[in-house]
């Protein structure tokens, strides 16, 4: 009887939400002809044919202040083995307020990839 419940709880849930229309940007990502190296290396050939998203601005700016450093951007290629992603980003003065593993990185710079397999948003 539980697991009715719970499912009945999430569906309630899932209803009451309004139906994101807005549409989606596309990035059509090419196939890798060479797995790219560990290392990220400017020169690497791998990511000569990869999906660029360029001019990423930061999320938030927290003290409100104009960003003086180039915009970030992501690279992207797939193999049927993996997806590769690669920021390119520059920041002058990194900031993370953490010391120990496994603590809350958003709490300071970060760049994350968030995937939508399902693409609902």
């Amino acid at each position: 009887m539980r697991p009715f419940v719970l499912f009945a709880l999430a569906v309630c849930v899932v209803a009451a939400e309004p139906a994101n229309t807005a549409p989606r940007p596309r990035l059509e990502i090419p196939r890798a002809i060479t797995i790219p190296l560990v290392t990220a290396a400017t020169d690497d050939p791998a990511w000569k044919a990869a999906a660029l998203i360029p001019n990423l601005q930061p999320a938030y700016n927290l003290e409100s202040q104009p960003v003086t450093f180039p915009a970030t951007a992501v690279q992207a290629l797939w193999t049927p083995e993996a997806l590769f992603l690669r920021f390119i980003a520059t920041d002058p003065e990194l900031f993370t307020p953490l010391a120990k593993r496994d603590e809350d990185l958003y709490s300071g710079d970060v760049a994350e990839f968030f995937i939508d397999p399902v693409g609902d948003g």
